[in-house]
């Protein structure tokens, strides 16, 4: 069975393999928002899922899980992102499920998710600077 430390390491690094990724996804951001949104999306999760491992919370939540305890959590490194992060998390749904998605999302809206994902939420939770 692998240590905290190490499932906390291992969803950092697919937060930044996710992230390279996404760098590609934004060259063409203007044909694909609604794939730059879906991908900052896993970006935040995997944040997420290690500050929550970090934290002591249950390992790999599920969406509804994992978005139930961030909207109640008690840490302040959650509460500060929750509302971004819930955003985020409808506006992927809607990405992944709505067949014209790339039509009503905008590439500068794409853009600040992408930050949120990247910036944001990382540095909320401590694991950038």
């Amino acid at each position: 069975m692998e240590s905290q430390t190490q499932h906390v390491e291992e969803h950092i690094q697919k937060a930044e393999h996710n992230a390279k990724h996404l760098k590609y996804v934004m060259m063409n951001v203007q044909a694909f928002p609604d794939w730059a949104v879906t991908v900052a999306f896993y970006v935040a999760v995997h944040y997420v899922e290690a500050f929550l491992t970090k934290v002591g919370h249950p390992q790999d939540q599920h969406h509804p899980e994992r978005n139930k305890i961030i909207a109640t959590a008690p840490e302040p490194e959650l509460t500060g992102i929750a509302r971004r992060y819930l955003a985020l998390y409808n506006r992927s749904r809607f990405s992944r499920y709505w067949p014209t998605s790339q039509r009503f999302i905008r590439p500068d809206e794409a853009s600040k998710f992408v930050a949120d994902a990247c910036e944001l939420i990382p540095k909320a939770l401590g694991f950038v600077d």
